[in-house]
């Protein structure tokens, strides 16, 4: 009975933590992702990147992590003040569930047909296939309709009671066998098979860049891509591992409560690759480099400028 009440108390604590890591991650670091990708949009949209060849790239995966830091903040902000919204209906229960999902995927896909396109502009520099608007309207639009048939089993979830740890909870869920199948679409579109794909495209874009060794402009362009590719898999890596080890299914509570910790503090983790990608183009990108300082001289010399002409004023009034 002792052990039981040990248990209980304990899964208690891990859901507080749970609860409070989602409040104060939500209300830290969405709010800084979602101002910086917003000056990353406007640095993209300006006129230096007009002829840069990999501009619509950057700015539809600096959209759809702002689309993703706004689904989850919706969704998990809620959590952290003890409100779970996708409780509250099956509808709730089966778009929550069907939509992250899908918005979570479209940024590093994007990177993906990105890393493809570079690898084929070095090999054929004349081919701009992807960069024609038409083709990669196409591209973005099938892989949004592929999303959709992939995670269609979610819709097949609904909000039941279920016994945990001898009391009854509402969940979000659906049959064993869907959950597993979902499980295992998720995992493997979101994480493994984009992650495994980058790894196997960095390897090429690393060959291919060593025969640019004289031409650093051409070179750069590339290595920030290369960079980012790393950025992302890294930043993936604690989830990847926490669901793989997830799936080793314990009924002990410690077990089940450790992974709640992990879950939450990997998934945290995970919103850096929707927040901070700023700070890499800003390091390697040095086009975005140059307009975000140029950005940043015009606003000061804006304000330079009002400052003077208030003090101007300020005099003529006194004296």
């Amino acid at each position: 009975m002792n052990q039981t009440l040990d248990e209980l108390y304990f899964l208690r604590k891990v859901e507080l933590f749970y609860r409070n890591v989602f409040f104060y991650v939500n209300l830290s670091i969405v709010p800084i992702g979602l101002i910086l990708n917003s000056i990353s949009l406007v640095i993209f949209m300006s006129k230096r990147f007009n002829k840069a060849y990999f501009r619509n790239y950057y700015i539809l995966i600096t959209l759809f992590d702002m689309l993703t830091l706004l689904a989850f903040f919706i969704h998990l902000f809620p959590i952290g003040i003890n409100i779970d919204l996708h409780l509250t209906s099956n509808l709730n229960c089966k778009l929550t569930n069907y939509y992250l999902r899908i918005i979570s995927k479209m940024s590093i896909w994007i990177n993906v047909i990105l890393t493809v396109d570079a690898l084929i502009k070095l090999k054929y520099p004349k081919n701009e296939l992807f960069q024609k608007k038409h083709t990669l309207t196409f591209l973005v639009l099938g892989l949004f309709l592929i999303f959709h048939i992939v995670n269609l089993v979610n819709l097949w979830f609904r909000v039941e009671m279920s016994k945990m740890s001898g009391s009854e909870v509402l969940v979000c869920t659906t049959s064993p066998k869907l959950l597993l199948i979902r499980d295992f679409l998720s995992q493997m579109f979101r994480i493994h098979l984009p992650y495994f794909l980058i790894y196997i495209l960095n390897m090429f874009l690393m060959k291919h860049l060593r025969k640019f060794k004289q031409r650093y402009v051409f070179k750069n362009k590339f290595f920030s891509i290369l960079k980012m590719n790393f950025f992302y898999c890294f930043n993936a890596s604690p989830i990847a591992v926490c669901l793989i080890i997830a799936k080793f299914s314990n009924n002990n509570a410690y077990f089940k409560g450790t992974m709640y910790i992990l879950y939450a503090l990997a998934s945290s983790w995970n919103l850096f690759n929707h927040s901070f990608s700023f700070f890499m183009n800003l390091k390697y990108n040095w086009v975005f480099r140059r307009q975000f300082y140029d950005l940043v001289s015009r606003l000061r010399r804006k304000n330079s400028f009002q400052l003077a002409n208030i003090q101007i004023k300020f005099y003529k009034v006194n004296f």
